[in-house]
């Protein structure tokens, strides 16, 4: 699914994104926030807490996640290896038209887990992740920042 993220890195450790996408053929937006517990430096791993929202809308499924994440990082040169646990809750509501439409929600919580691996090529960035949630998934992709 192609995405437009944008992240911005304020004071007191703190960043904040945004995206915007499609996936089969609907919108999603998203919001995080990330704040540093570790800055990280050439013997100490970087650490941090990261807050999600995203939500798909104005389609016949209506989905809103919410994700707590600690991650773990460790540069080298130009890789980054990490690794994140988890626990996302999942909403999700989808209209069945009829004589009398009927609504069916769903609300799932669980834990989540992810490891990948950076590379930055200055502008450059790529990413390949396995993900672990309801299902095992793999996430690769190709970004452009300083």
């Amino acid at each position: 699914a192609p995405r437009l993220l944008v992240r911005k890195g304020l004071p007191l450790r703190l960043d904040v994104g945004g995206q915007l996408g499609e996936v089969l053929g609907e919108r999603f937006w998203g919001l995080e926030g990330r704040w540093a517990l570790l800055s990280g430096g050439v013997l100490e791993p970087a650490a941090g807490l990261r807050l999600t929202y995203s939500r798909l809308e104005n389609a016949p499924l209506s989905v809103k996640t919410t994700e707590l994440q600690l991650v773990a990082s460790k540069g080298f040169a130009i890789l980054t290896p990490y690794g994140a646990v988890g626990y996302r809750r999942v909403d999700a509501a989808a209209t069945v038209a009829g004589e009398v439409p009927v609504t069916y929600r769903v609300r799932r919580e669980r834990p989540t887990a992810a490891v990948g691996l950076r590379v930055a090529l200055l502008p450059f960035h790529f990413v390949a992740e396995v993900r672990q949630a309801a299902h095992l998934g793999l996430f690769v992709g190709i970004g452009v920042g300083l």
